[in-house]
């Protein structure tokens, strides 16, 4: 559970970069490239040691798929989501049967020189909540180029574009049921990406220095004065040394992150 605005301690990572949105403090879940996902580590317990007071309550990291094949792999799923009629039959306000579909599709292959990692998602929504709909889709990249044995250069990046139209809550909870009160109802237009780099240093100890960096831009144009936007900035630098003689592990570095957020809500302040 993320609670908008305030977070849970829990923090979201991919390949263990952030994914903590800077304006409210938690993770948009469609801006996971679920369509090239290889494992999901859960961390329990305070990791706040390497990750910070955002992972006090534990760490989820997502880690995505690398291509490992010269030939091309590529996977199309979809699915799709019909909702019946409710049990107190008045409440339906609808004619057909309100649907939800996603459809995605991911590509990896390795090439001469390097890896390319490619998807992309569709979702289209019309769900049994009246005046509610999503209509987005997101575009995912992921290139790793070996540039010796001892440098890897990686870049990911996404972007999110898409409509929604929601409301806070219904008219009422009998024929209202179902139905958005419209004085709640709002359109966002929204906008999201990420742009990661990361370069891989492996020394002649096989101890691995790694600098990682990110910036997440959000741009949510909101009607009834609730737009905003947030940019984030983050680097990192990681050493890692594995000493298999005395079973230890050693992490260590540095982390530097930078926000900023402009909203309406917050009249002439950012």
């Amino acid at each position: 559970g993320y609670s908008y605005g305030a977070g849970s301690r829990v923090l979201l990572t991919v390949d263990d970069v952030p994914a903590m949105q800077a304006d409210a403090g938690l993770p948009n879940w469609s801006d996971i490239p679920i369509e090239n996902m290889d494992q999901i580590e859960i961390l329990k317990g305070a990791a706040s040691v390497l990750y910070g007071s955002a992972a006090m309550n534990g760490v989820i990291n997502f880690r995505t798929a690398y291509a490992t094949s010269y030939q091309p792999q590529t996977t199309l799923s979809t699915q799709l989501t019909g909702y019946l009629t409710p049990g107190d039959k008045s409440m339906k306000w609808w004619s057909g049967v309100p649907v939800q579909s996603q459809t995605n599709i991911a590509h990896k292959q390795k090439f001469k020189r390097f890896d390319l990692v490619a998807g992309a998602t569709y979702l289209h929504e019309t769900p049994y909540n009246k005046g509610n709909y999503e209509r987005s889709g997101r575009l995912y990249a992921n290139v790793r180029i070996p540039l010796n044995k001892q440098w890897i250069f990686q870049l990911n990046t996404l972007i999110n574009k898409g409509t929604t139209h929601n409301s806070i809550y219904w008219t009422n909870d009998s024929t209202g049921a179902y139905i958005g009160d419209t004085s709640t109802l709002s359109t966002n237009k929204k906008l999201r990406f990420f742009i990661d780099p990361v370069l891989t240093y492996i020394d002649k100890s096989n101890g691995e220095h790694k600098l990682i960096g990110r910036y997440y831009s959000v741009h949510n144009d909101i009607t009834r004065s609730y737009a905003l936007s947030s940019d984030m900035l983050y680097s990192e630098y990681r050493y890692h040394k594995e000493f298999s003689a005395i079973h230890l592990a050693m992490t260590t570095g540095l982390v530097y992150t930078g926000t900023k957020v402009n909203a309406e809500l917050y009249g002439d302040s950012s």
